[in-house]
C-alpha cells in the first residue's frame, strides 16, 4: 500500500521452503501470487498456514525425513504447531513477547517469564556471545521449552530479551539458538536471488513469465551454489567464473542433476 498516493500497487508474493543439507540450501518453490490477479470474489483463498501445511504433507508423502523446521513468529499459530505435533516434527521458532504461555507459575506472557530471574541464572554461550535461560512451558496445550536470550551483558541487565520456542525437550538452550541462527541462510538466499539472479524486478504480471523467471533463478542458484562449494569460493566468485565460460561442462552436468531433483518433487 502506497500511503503517499493513497492506493495499492501490484505485489508479488512468493512462498519457498528451504532445506539445508550438508551446509547447502535447496529451495522448493511452492506457490506465488500477484495481488491484482486475486480479485475474484468467488476465488477460494488458501492462507499461508494452509499452504505451509499442504507443503509439509507433500514432502512427507515423498518419504523425506525432516528433523527440524525453523520459522519466525509470523508462523507461530495454533494450526501449524498442532499439525507439526501430529507429524512428529520438531520446530524452533521465534516467540512473540506478548505470546501467553503456561509455565509452572501459571499463564503469563513470554516477556514476563524471565522477569524475576537473576542475572546469574543465565548461561553464557560463547559462540554467539549471548546469555541464555530456559524454562519448560506449554502453548496451545503442547509441551515445549522457551529460551530467553540477551545479546550482551547490557541487554541482560536491562532484561532486553528475545525469545525462542521449541517442542524438542531433549536439546539444550545453546543448541536451540544454534539451530535458529541457521535460519539466517534463508535471508542470504533471498539476497542472492535479488542481487545476482534477476529477481529484484518483474515487469509483467503474466503467469508463465513470472513462473519461468522464478524457476530459472532457482536453477541458477542451485547450480552456482554447487560450483562454489566445489571451487571453495564465494557464490559471487563462482557466478563470475561461470559467466566467463570457464565451467560449461560442469554446468550441463548440474542441469541434469537439477532436472532429476525437480522431477522428484
Amino acid at each position: 500500500y502506497d500511503y503517499s498516493k493513497n492506493c495499492y500497487h501490484n505485489c508479488l508474493v512468493i512462498m519457498f521452503l528451504c532445506f539445508e543439507i550438508k551446509d547447502e540450501m535447496y529451495p522448493i518453490f511452492f506457490d506465488y501470487w500477484i495481488s491484482d490477479i486475486y480479485t475474484d470474489e468467488n476465488e477460494k483463498y488458501l492462507t499461508k498456514d494452509d499452504i505451509f501445511i499442504k507443503s509439509i504433507e507433500l514432502l512427507l508423502s515423498k518419504g523425506l525425513n525432516i528433523e527440524n523446521i525453523l520459522f519466525d513468529s509470523a508462523f507461530f499459530h495454533k494450526k501449524i504447531l498442532e499439525k507439526l505435533s501430529d507429524f512428529k516434527i520438531n520446530l524452533v521458532t521465534r516467540c512473540p513477547k506478548s505470546r501467553v504461555l503456561e509455565s509452572k507459575i501459571g499463564r503469563e506472557k513470554a516477556k514476563d517469564i524471565f522477569s524475576k530471574s537473576y542475572n546469574g541464572d543465565f548461561y553464557y554461550y560463547h559462540k554467539y556471545k549471548s546469555f541464555l535461560n530456559t524454562k519448560e512451558v506449554k502453548v496451545f496445550n503442547l509441551s515445549g521449552k522457551i529460551v530467553g536470550i540477551a545479546n550482551n551483558k547490557e541487554c541482560l541487565l536491562e532484561k532486553k530479551l528475545y525469545f525462542l520456542f521449541t517442542t524438542n525437550l531433549e536439546i539444550t538452550s545453546a543448541k536451540i539458538l544454534q539451530l535458529y541462527k541457521r535460519r539466517w541462510k534463508i535471508e542470504s538466499f533471498f539476497k542472492l536471488l535479488k542481487s545476482y539472479l534477476s529477481m529484484s524486478v518483474f515487469y509483467r504480471n503474466d503467469y508463465d513469465y513470472v513462473n519461468q523467471r522464478i524457476n530459472l533463478a532457482l536453477a541458477g542458484f542451485i547450480i552456482i551454489q554447487d560450483i562454489s562449494k566445489k571451487l571453495k569460493c564465494s557464490f559471487y566468485q563462482a557466478l563470475k567464473s561461470f559467466q566467463d565460460n570457464k565451467y560449461h561442462n560442469l554446468f550441463f552436468i548440474k542441469i541434469f542433476a537439477f532436472r532429476m531433483y525437480y522431477l522428484f518433487f
